[in-house]
């Protein structure tokens, strides 16, 4: 038998929207752990470091358990280490695409915020924030 030529269209150029499917729940994800590091370090600011009763406590002997832990994070604040860490992760982020470095300076840069270490930790949490643009 001998078969008849199709008659073929030249393919129409397709115009599908990229899905906005796993973006939108990635986004939720973020927003969530951005809210829940913002709250905890809120209550840890305002409950624990800056309450003068929280000081008179501290050093009082004996000390409270959670003296240690108080102390540590007024000796990350004075040396400056949350706006470090945010700037090193965030250009490890940034510019070598170090995935692991993303959520260190989203947390360390908006806790480093919260706890009055604004000035490095906002350009950290800056930088991860266009590495979330640029993925």
């Amino acid at each position: 038998m001998i078969e008849k030529p199709r008659k073929t269209s030249a393919p129409r150029p397709t115009t599908t929207r990229p899905s906005a499917g796993p973006a939108v729940p990635r986004m939720w994800r973020w927003l969530a752990a951005t809210i829940l590091v913002l709250g905890l370090a809120a209550v840890f600011r305002y409950l624990v470091v800056e309450p003068r009763s929280m000081g008179f406590a501290c050093s009082e002997t004996p000390t409270p358990w959670w003296c240690g832990p108080r102390e540590w994070v007024i000796m990350l604040h004075l040396n400056n280490v949350w706006g470090a860490v945010a700037l090193a992760s965030g250009i490890l982020a940034l510019f070598f695409r170090q995935n692991w470095a993303l959520p260190v300076a989203l947390v360390t840069g908006l806790a480093g915020m919260v706890l009055y270490d604004t000035g490095l930790s906002a350009i950290g949490f800056l930088f991860a924030l266009l590495r979330m643009l640029r993925s």
